[in-house]
């Protein structure tokens, strides 16, 4: 079989059976591969094997007709029976071509009154692990994956199970994950280059004013503006004084919110107008003592 979702096979039994590696099969007289481009409605008829039969083709041709008209297509009209196969052929990941040629024994049937040519059909699919089931991309001589024995190059993600080749892989700690899953789950601190779970992955503006994702292991290099709410790193945070008494503002917020006392040299938040006399910035207690000279004199 061709082990897709548009290929079906038909065939006679013979009265007989055989065995291969302990299973008992049917002795099949004749058979044929037929492909359902459900797209284009058409259904092309493959080689008939081990020679053309065509009372055995015309009862199958008629029986899919039928049904696909009927149940698939919701379509009454007639199909036009062509010699030959449809137009390009395309198979994925199989190396075995039962058009190839344009054998006389095949055909192809369109349903009538369809404007588009032969249309082009492409089958075949990723080949599976006849051990655990699942698919792999690299054709190997041995129908198994490279987790089951089918190819040292190729490794399962721990997460997802598919496999990836080995080259592909990402490994933190003993897991061996794909790059999609490993992005999922992990990221890289952007500071100290180690391997963190994604949940940790907290964004800082670092001492370049660059934007980046940090874990668990440098966050505690980072504090929170009471300004605009990020995360700075450390040497980027001053404190200033407002009405609540002493916050702590990044480098950005300072230049923005704030003005220096200019007795005593102290950041103050704009805010804090008492601390604004006949153009004088000054602190709140430089604001105190001012205004107690002034009372003086």
């Amino acid at each position: 079989m061709m082990l897709d979702s548009v290929t079906l096979v038909a065939y006679r039994n013979k009265d007989t059976n055989f065995k291969r590696c302990g299973i008992t099969y049917p002795d099949k007289s004749w058979r044929q591969l037929i492909h359902v481009d459900f797209n284009n409605k058409s259904i092309q008829f493959g080689r008939q094997y081990p020679s053309a039969n065509m009372n055995n083709h015309k009862v199958i041709r008629h029986k899919l007709n039928h049904l696909f008209s009927e149940y698939m297509f919701n379509e009454r009209r007639g199909w036009k029976v062509s010699k030959g196969k449809v137009g390009d052929i395309r198979t994925h990941r199989f190396p075995y071509e039962d058009l190839c040629g344009n054998p006389s024994s095949a055909s192809y049937t369109v349903l009538k009154d369809e404007t588009a040519g032969p249309p082009d059909l492409r089958y075949g699919e990723d080949i599976f692990c006849l051990d655990c089931g699942d698919t792999y991309d690299i054709p190997l001589e041995v129908p198994l994956c490279g987790s089951c024995g089918g190819g040292d190059e190729e490794m399962r993600c721990e997460e997802c199970g598919h496999r990836h080749h080995e080259d592909d892989m990402r490994y933190t700690g003993d897991m061996a994950l794909c790059a999609d899953c490993f992005i999922e789950l992990f990221f890289s601190c952007d500071d100290c280059d180690d391997v963190r779970p994604r949940e940790e992955s907290t964004e800082v503006i670092n001492g370049h004013g660059r934007s980046i994702d940090v874990g668990d292991c440098c966050l505690r290099f980072y504090r929170e503006c009471d300004c605009c709410g990020y995360l700075v790193w450390e040497d980027d945070i001053a404190d200033a004084e407002d009405t609540n008494g002493i916050i702590e503002l990044c480098s950005n917020c300072m230049v923005d919110h704030t003005v220096s006392c200019d007795e005593c040299g102290v950041n103050v938040h704009r805010d804090v107008t008492e601390g604004l006399h006949r153009g004088v910035a000054l602190c709140e207690d430089c604001y105190k003592d001012y205004n107690t000279e002034e009372e003086v004199v």
